[in-house]
């Protein structure tokens, strides 16, 4: 027996926007110190994904002239655990790069979840189709797998194919130039499919005094800094930066564990030339008023696009077609998504400490890179995702120092300590 629910617009344009060469996937990954048993392994994901049901859901068959998109979810899984081994960084990192390279096909299973045994440690890695799944709902899966891999109890939402968002009020946010964002300078000479990632780990303190702003206004600050650094050593324009960041849009209660995509996005326009602590005093302003007021997912154009109006076959051409001559006037510079503290909440058991933990989202063309950030116990783990059209491994360890230089910049004393570009082992984290 099979169970249908209707895509959403978000849904729908996920689903559209996926390519050869620019996958729309969500990554998660966590190095464990030790080594996990393949076979509990494999049971813990068979049962993960047989208790999330929208983790097995796939695009339903469906002709060009529908007028709308179902998920078709199936009883049992039809994905399994994949398995891989490594004995090198590099090798790993090619390992990681294939898995990356597409998003799971939505006509057979979401989700793709890797068991990579290497000499020291293992790595256990997950890519879900983002038409499907935001970036909570992977962790959430991860910390599932993690639970039921170590015996814990791992309760599940009452209705876990509840896709809705809470109705959203009319507020309108502040308001943002008309003038087109500002690109990142390429710097490689000839484009190139798929992307590239480079992990970071930076020290965090908690919050001993009045210090201004969050975590993540402090970053994207930081990421905008760096991007005027970087496009003004290039010879570029960085007079109207804009920053995406997605703000959980899920039933209060519920935080992190409903399943879908759940997450508006908000705006950030970072002005040129002022004061790092003006800048982002600014910044605050502007995040903390998306926080406050409800909004749309989706902008008024893309809810007519993805409006069940006109057949199937028309909205894709529609929604390619606008992307393809619209994103480099209205896409954002860059974004910033922050899944906040993990914690103790993701755990393997005392055999397989977590040791390192890294998210990233996609970043088509024009924005061309996004950060990944989350919270493991006292440190910050950071990803850069790049376009190898935008940059190249090196240009992007240039890039890294930048955002390091922005931080040091900013001043706030819960960053003060070094950009760490290794894993907890010691060798290069760059990669996949």
């Amino acid at each position: 027996m099979t169970t249908r629910v209707p895509f959403t617009p978000v849904d729908e344009l996920g689903c559209w926007l996926d390519g050869p060469g620019e996958p729309n996937n969500v990554h998660l990954e966590v190095h464990v110190a030790g080594h996990l048993d393949p076979a509990r392994l494999g049971e813990a994901v068979g049962d993960t994904l047989t208790a999330h049901p929208l983790a097995r859901a796939r695009r339903a068959p469906h002709r060009g002239r529908q007028r709308r998109l179902e998920w078709e979810v199936p009883d049992r899984p039809g994905a399994t655990l994949e398995r891989a081994r490594w004995s090198t960084p590099e090798e790993l990192a090619r390992g990681q790069r294939h898995l990356l390279a597409a998003a799971p096909p939505l006509d057979t299973a979401p989700v793709r979840v890797q068991h990579a045994v290497g000499p020291d440690r293992d790595v256990v890695l997950l890519s879900a189709h983002h038409a499907v799944l935001d970036g909570l709902s992977c962790l959430r899966l991860l910390r599932s797998i993690a639970r039921r891999y170590a015996g814990a109890p791992d309760p599940v939402p009452a209705n876990p194919l509840s896709l809705r968002v809470p109705r959203s009020g009319r507020d309108r946010p502040p308001r943002v130039s008309r003038r087109p964002p500002t690109r990142i300078a390429a710097d490689r000479g000839r484009p190139l499919p798929g992307y590239g990632l480079l992990r970071l780990v930076l020290p965090c303190r908690p919050r001993t005094g009045p210090s201004p702003g969050t975590v993540n206004d402090v970053l994207i600050v930081a990421l905008a800094v760096a991007i005027a650094s970087w496009n003004s050593a290039h010879g570029a324009d960085a007079r109207n930066l804009r920053i995406t960041v997605p703000i959980n849009a899920r039933p209060p209660g519920l935080d992190g564990e409903q399943l879908g995509n759940l997450c508006r996005l908000a705006s950030i326009a970072v002005p040129p030339g002022n004061s790092p602590r003006r800048t982002l005093a600014d910044v605050i302003t502007q995040t903390s008023w998306a926080k406050n007021h409800s909004g749309p997912q989706l902008g008024l154009v893309t809810r007519v696009l993805a409006a069940p109006c006109y057949p199937v076959a028309v909205r894709a051409r529609l929604v390619r077609l606008a992307h393809r001559f619209g994103a480099r006037r209205f896409s954002d510079t860059s974004l910033v998504s922050n899944l906040g503290k993990v914690g103790e909440m993701l755990e393997f058991g005392p055999s397989a400490p977590v040791a390192g933990l890294w998210f990233s989202t996609p970043a088509p063309m024009p924005r061309g890179l996004s950060l990944g950030v989350l919270s493991l116990r006292d440190e910050l783990h950071l990803c850069f995702r790049y376009r190898l059209s935008l940059f190249d491994d090196a240009a992007a360890t240039r890039f890294a120092g930048l955002f390091r230089e922005s931080l040091a910049v900013i001043g706030d004393p819960r960053f003060e300590g070094p950009l760490i570009g290794n894993h907890p082992q010691g060798r290069d984290h760059r990669g996949a």
